[in-house]
């Protein structure tokens, strides 16, 4: 389960596919180590290893809950401040990797001809679309988080407001899921 207004939120459960409860050992996790996975990925930007660093302290103001990532930029703004260069940007950062990825697998793809020839790899943010668009028409009422109007998802919340909550997604596109108080 999942809840918060655009990147501004927290997970409350996670199981795995048996119904396991995932949280005490995640929450354990997070709480020493952050998101920063046990071996560094070489594909991953140097900000995002301080964001994934920083979740260990976003987490220990609700330890009961995990952090969205952002959470960072809300409630550390004078840190994510102070540890960030004008200079050189998380948008100079994308260009330099994700970026230079996308374009050098284009020309290899160009000069060969074929698709075969170039090496990119999809990564968690890529297929998003692809399966909010598969869900809708094929109704598979996949679970998926969504920025949907609140209309009592969120008792506490106003009605109006735009949350991001778990939806169940078909034809008739999402339906949000009761998150309660």
């Amino acid at each position: 389960r999942y809840y918060g207004l655009n990147h501004f939120g927290w997970w409350t459960s996670i199981e795995d596919l048996q119904g396991n409860d995932l949280m005490p050992q995640l929450r354990q996790y997070v709480s020493k180590h952050g998101y920063v996975p046990p071996q560094q990925d070489t594909h991953t930007e140097a900000s995002w290893n301080d964001t994934y660093a920083k979740a260990r302290d976003v987490q220990a103001l609700d330890p009961d809950t995990l952090p969205n990532t952002y959470l960072k930029y809300y409630l550390f703004p004078d840190y994510v401040v102070q540890h960030s260069n004008p200079e050189h940007t998380r948008a100079n950062e994308v260009m330099e990797h994700r970026e230079k990825q996308v374009f050098d697998a284009c020309r290899a793809i160009t000069a060969a001809g074929n698709s075969a020839a170039g090496k990119l790899e999809i990564d968690e943010h890529a297929s998003y679309i692809v399966d909010l668009a598969a869900a809708i028409a094929f109704n598979t009422q996949e679970r998926m988080l969504l920025i949907v109007p609140n209309n009592g998802a969120i008792h506490n919340f106003d009605d109006e407001a735009m949350v991001e909550i778990p939806c169940l997604v078909g034809h008739n596109g999402p339906e949000p899921l009761v998150v309660g108080d």
